[in-house]
């Protein structure tokens, strides 16, 4: 019985460390592919920004750290309206049908 238990705490203890090891390489491994992809993520936003801007489509307002804090969007509408009218008379001599 004693060896039973023996084996069963050394099963035990040697799964918790494995979880734990696993875990801190699952984080590790997690937190590199965020990181990459959060880069990735304010480079692209970055670009839009600037694109926007440039465009003049919008206006990117910033706080003290350089923090986008408010847009402003530019819009443009024209409108062109042509009209023509042609009329032909025709006159009819007959009756009144009133």
């Amino acid at each position: 019985m004693e060896t039973f238990l023996g084996g069963l705490a050394s099963a035990i203890f040697g799964a918790l460390i494995g979880a734990g090891i696993g875990g801190r390489i699952t984080y590790r491994v997690s937190k590199s592919f965020y990181m990459r992809a959060a880069n990735d993520l304010a480079t692209r936003t970055g670009l839009v920004f600037r694109a926007l801007q440039e465009g003049g489509v919008a206006e990117f307002t910033y706080d003290e750290s350089g923090e986008a804090i408010g847009l402003v969007r530019h819009l443009k509408a024209s409108i062109t309206v042509t009209a023509k009218v042609i009329a032909n008379p025709d006159v009819v001599k007959g009756e009144s049908s009133g």
